[in-house]
């Protein structure tokens, strides 16, 4: 049986190959992105031995729909910087997403600055 369930056609999302230690595999994540007319922010798992996506359904805050935006993985946690919102906007904050428990927070503004953040290295999902 083949699972047809997958992201829509998109550009300028997060795509990142991170230790899931509640699958206990490596495996690539995607995150929002836009396909030129909506933005999203939903969160992909890619299983590269069944060759199957799944939807994760995190939990906590989410952020905002985006693109272009960038991130780093440290242990079990994903931060996601910036991007450009739905409105065209530049985004300026810092959500965390925690891998084991599939859940996002936010970091709050503390008054300091932050500078946007823009990726176009993505390669389109189809």
């Amino acid at each position: 049986m083949c699972n047809t369930r997958r992201p829509n056609h998109r550009v300028c999302y997060l795509s990142i190959l991170a230790q899931r230690l509640v699958v206990n595999s490596c495996s690539p994540l995607s995150f929002g992105g836009t396909d030129g007319q909506y933005h999203y922010n939903d969160t992909w798992a890619y299983d590269v031995n069944t060759r199957r996506w799944s939807e994760l359904q995190c939990i906590g805050f989410i952020p905002s729909p985006r693109e272009g935006h960038a991130a780093a993985v440290v242990d079990d946690v994903i931060y996601i910087f910036g991007g450009r919102g739905v409105d065209g906007k530049d985004l300026g904050d810092l959500a965390a997403f925690k891998m084991s428990s599939e859940s996002t927070f936010p970091f709050h503004d503390r008054g300091g600055v932050f500078v946007s953040a823009r990726r176009r290295l993505n390669a389109p999902i189809r």
